[in-house]
C-alpha cells in the first residue's frame, strides 16, 4: 500500500516491498478542496482522470467486466457511509434495495460494493498524513513484483533442522523479492491518488 500510494514518508523498506517509494506526480493526484471529506464526487473525478490521462489507465479485467479498484481508509469509509447529501452512498444503497437488491446489499454485509465501475475496498494500511487519507484508484499493472532466481510466490527456499536431539523442529523459509509501483517514462503509470481530509467524527471514531 505504501508503494501504491507513493508514501515517501515511509523509509523502512520492510514496509515498502524492499524498494524506496517514489511520490505520485500532480497529474495523477486529486485533492479534495479545503477540509472536504471523502465523497462519491472524488471517485467520479478519479475515474474521469483515469480515462483521459496519457497513457490512459487501463481497467482490471474481472468476471464482471472491466473495473478499476480503489482502496480507501476506514475513516474515509466512515465519512462515505455517513454522508447525508443527496445522491451519495446512502441514497444509492436505498435505491438498490427499492429495486430488489436487499439480501445482498452491501449496507447489510459491511462490504463497500461498487460505484461508477470502481470496486471499493477498505484497507487499514492506506496511509494517513495529518488526518488526510491517501486513498488510491488502481488500474491494471499498477504495481509489479519480481522474484530472484529459483523463487516465486509459491516457490521459496526451505530448510528444516532438528534440535534438542530430535525433539524440536526448526523451519526456515525465504526468498529474494521486491515490489514497486509501475513507472512509465518517469511518470506514474496506473494509479490515481485521491487525498481527502477525514471528518472530526471519523477521527474520533478511529483507533489510530
Amino acid at each position: 500500500m505504501n508503494q501504491l500510494t507513493g508514501n515517501s514518508t515511509q523509509t523502512d523498506t520492510r514496509y515498502t516491498g524492499n524498494n524506496t517509494c517514489s511520490a505520485i506526480d500532480a497529474a495523477h493526484t486529486i485533492s479534495a478542496s479545503g477540509s472536504s471529506n471523502f465523497t462519491l464526487d472524488l471517485i467520479d473525478a478519479a475515474v474521469t482522470k483515469a480515462r483521459t490521462l496519457s497513457p490512459v489507465i487501463r481497467p482490471v479485467q474481472t468476471s464482471a467486466g472491466e473495473k478499476y479498484v480503489m482502496f480507501i481508509s476506514p475513516e474515509a469509509h466512515y465519512d462515505l457511509r455517513r454522508d447525508t447529501n443527496t445522491l451519495q452512498w446512502g441514497d444509492i444503497q436505498k435505491a438498490a434495495m427499492q429495486g430488489g437488491n436487499i439480501s445482498d446489499n452491501p449496507i447489510f454485509t459491511g462490504a463497500l460494493g461498487e460505484y461508477n465501475g470502481v470496486i471499493l475496498h477498505e484497507s487499514f494500511r492506506v496511509p494517513i498524513n495529518s488526518n488526510i487519507g491517501e486513498n488510491v484508484v488502481c488500474g491494471a499493472q499498477a504495481a509489479t513484483m519480481a522474484f530472484g532466481r529459483d523463487n516465486s510466490p509459491s516457490r521459496m527456499s526451505w530448510v528444516e533442522e532438528l534440535f534438542d536431539y530430535g525433539n524440536q523442529l526448526g523451519v526456515s523459509a525465504g526468498c529474494i523479492a521486491g515490489m514497486k509501483r509501475t513507472i512509465y517514462n518517469s511518470q506514474t503509470f496506473s494509479v490515481v491518488k485521491v487525498r481527502a481530509t477525514h471528518s472530526a467524527a471519523a477521527i474520533a471514531a478511529s483507533g489510530r
